[in-house]
C-alpha cells in the first residue's frame, strides 16, 4: 500500500470518514489517506490520468515505442512486447529482475490482484499508447497471452484470417443444432463425418471397408462417435 502512495488509518480516524460521508450529497467519494510525496506506483498513475491531460512527452514516449516495434519482424514483435509485459508486471509487483517473471504464468499465480492489474494495464497503456480494458489481465492471463493481444492490437494486418472452410463448418454446426438429425439420417452424417475425418488426417484411410478398430467404433454410442470426431477434427 505505501508503494502505491496509500497510508493505513486508524478505525476511529476511517469511521469518522465514513460517517462524514453520509452526510455529503456528492457520489463516488473515497476516503483514504495519503502520501504526498509518493511520485510512484497506482496513486500517482491514477492522479496523472484523472487529474492531468496526456503530455506531449507522454505521447511522444508512445510513438518512439510503436515506431520501435515497427522496425522489428512479426517474432522480435512478439518477444518484445514479452519483455514488455515482464518488465511493468516486476515493476507493478516489486521485483527488480524482470526475470522473475515467468512468461508462461499466470497472472494470478504471481500475485496479482485487482489494484495491481489497473496499475500494470496503465504502465501498458502509458507505454503503448493503447487504450486498454481495465480487465486486460484476468482475460489475457499470463503475459504470453497479454503480449500476443497487444501484437495483434497493435498489428491488426498480422492476424491471419481463418480459411473459409471453417466459416462452412460453423454453418454446418449451426444446422445440426437448430435440425438435429435422428434415426438413419444420424447413421448416415455419422458416417459422412467420419470419412470427412479420415480425410483431413495425414495417413491415408483403410481400405478395409472402414477405419482402424471398426469393432471399436460398432459398439461406440453416439456421443463417443461425436466426441471422437471432435477429436480428431481438432487433432487435424
Amino acid at each position: 500500500m505505501a508503494r502505491n502512495g496509500l497510508q493505513p488509518m486508524e478505525t476511529a480516524h476511517a469511521l469518522a470518514l465514513y460517517d462524514a460521508s453520509q452526510r455529503q450529497p456528492t457520489a463516488h467519494l473515497l476516503a483514504m489517506k495519503t502520501d504526498p510525496h509518493s511520485r510512484s506506483g497506482l496513486l500517482a498513475t491514477l492522479a496523472t490520468r484523472q487529474v492531468a491531460r496526456p503530455t506531449a512527452q507522454r505521447q511522444a514516449g508512445a510513438a518512439g515505442y510503436a515506431q520501435r516495434l515497427s522496425a522489428l519482424g512479426p517474432a522480435e514483435q512478439q518477444q518484445a512486447l514479452v519483455t514488455l509485459v515482464r518488465e511493468h508486471a516486476a515493476t507493478v509487483l516489486g521485483y527488480t529482475d524482470p526475470r522473475t517473471i515467468a512468461s508462461g504464468t499466470a497472472f494470478k499465480e504471481l500475485g496479482f490482484d485487482s489494484l495491481t492489474a489497473i496499475e500494470l494495464r496503465n504502465r501498458l497503456s502509458e507505454t503503448t499508447g493503447l487504450r486498454l480494458p481495465a480487465t486486460l489481465v484476468f482475460t489475457y492471463s499470463t503475459p504470453t497471452a497479454l503480449a500476443e493481444h497487444l501484437h495483434e492490437t497493435i498489428n491488426p494486418d498480422s492476424v491471419r484470417p481463418a480459411p473459409p472452410v471453417f466459416d462452412e463448418l460453423a454453418r454446418l454446426e449451426a444446422a445440426m443444432t437448430r435440425h438435429a438429425p435422428t434415426g438413419e439420417a444420424r447413421g448416415e452424417l455419422l458416417r459422412r463425418l467420419e470419412a470427412l475425418a479420415w480425410r483431413l488426417d495425414d495417413d491415408p484411410a483403410p481400405t478395409n471397408g472402414g477405419p482402424a478398430g471398426g469393432d471399436a467404433l460398432d459398439a461406440a454410442s453416439d456421443e463417443e462417435m461425436f466426441d471422437l470426431i471432435d477429436r480428431q477434427l481438432r487433432a487435424s
